[in-house]
């Protein structure tokens, strides 16, 4: 007890310790908050994907293939045409092919949206080692179909491309 004896400041040395540890700690959690919900929310993939899935259970549930030449997409699949003019932020092409592999639209694919996505789709598909940052995400789905033309059920292929670039922002807690 000798050693203790008449010692003084003992808590005014602790109490500057204990502010540096809380000061620490609450940096700790303020820094883990901001990295938390200070990230970048990139949708793109789903919105893309979204809209591949809206159109092929559009054209699997009601599509019979006629003679017509001005099929009109918005109204049969129920999208906005709004959403799709040439400087929209989403972009999808549908092609249709019989057994053999011939397209059995007569205009050819139907497209809305901006149509220099395709390319990009294509430049970035193409290369797996470009990481575009600015470019649409792309969601090509190939499935079989059974359609109606001229009141014959014949089985097929659709293939859709869907596209979004759609920017994500970023969150902040501030």
């Amino acid at each position: 007890m000798l050693l203790f004896k008449n010692k003084k400041g003992g808590e005014k040395v602790l109490s500057i310790w204990w502010f540096f540890v809380l000061v620490f700690i609450f940096a700790g959690i303020i820094g883990g908050v901001l990295l938390y919900y200070s990230t970048d929310v990139d949708i793109r993939d789903l919105e893309a994907d979204v809209l591949s899935e809206k159109i092929l259970s559009c054209f699997n549930y009601n599509f019979e293939i006629s003679g017509e030449a001005n099929f009109n997409i918005y109204e049969k699949c129920g999208l906005n045409k709004e959403l799709f003019s040439s400087e929209s932020i989403f972009y999808f092409s549908i092609d249709i092919k019989d057994e053999a592999g011939n397209s059995i639209l007569k205009q050819g694919k139907i497209s809305g949206g901006k149509v220099s996505f395709e390319g990009d789709c294509k430049a970035v598909s193409s290369n797996e080692q470009i990481r575009a940052r600015n470019y649409p995400k792309c969601v090509p789905k190939t499935e079989k179909i059974w359609f109606i033309q001229n009141g014959i059920v014949k089985q097929g292929e659709i293939e859709i491309l869907a596209a979004s670039n759609q920017a994500g922002k970023k969150l902040a807690v501030i």
